[in-house]
């Protein structure tokens, strides 16, 4: 896919963006919230990975505590979004840690609790980026290990 601007949507409860359009189509989202709407323009001829970090944390398993190490980066639709992500790492860190911490084991052990893990951080993230600056497209677990 060379050449082209594809616009998106990932459904939070601050904004919807969604593919819809073709490699070869020009297109915007529309945001909706606080009763005003805004075009956004994202443009996919640059998208960035970004690796996020290293995350270790703690989940309910029965009465004993298990614990989740788990490396994550992520793609986003323009490389001033993963700039983003990288200066607000704190709070990335903080989104990912509450995120898997309220996974319960045998969620986090299965191919779809893993996905839905993933989208959730996805959401989460995406409120981190003004929606005329970009999006967040994916996130990757590059080791996933729960002990």
């Amino acid at each position: 896919m060379l050449g082209g601007v594809i616009y998106y949507g990932v459904k939070t409860s601050d904004f919807n963006f969604k593919k819809t359009g073709s490699a070869r189509s020009m297109g915007s989202s529309l945001h909706k919230g606080n009763n005003h709407n805004k075009e956004v323009q994202i443009n996919s001829n640059n998208p960035t990975m970004v690796y996020l970090g290293s995350f270790e944390t703690n989940v309910n398993y029965k009465e004993d505590s298990k614990f989740v190490v788990t490396q994550i980066s992520a793609k986003t639709s323009d490389e001033d979004v993963s700039i983003r992500l990288q200066n607000n790492n704190v709070i990335v860190r903080d989104i990912i840690i509450k995120e898997m911490s309220l996974k319960r084991v045998e969620q986090l052990i299965s191919p779809r609790g893993k996905e839905e893990l993933k989208q959730k951080i996805r959401i989460e993230l995406n409120r981190l980026v003004p929606p005329d600056e970009g999006v967040i497209e994916d996130v990757y677990f590059t080791k996933f290990i729960v002990q």
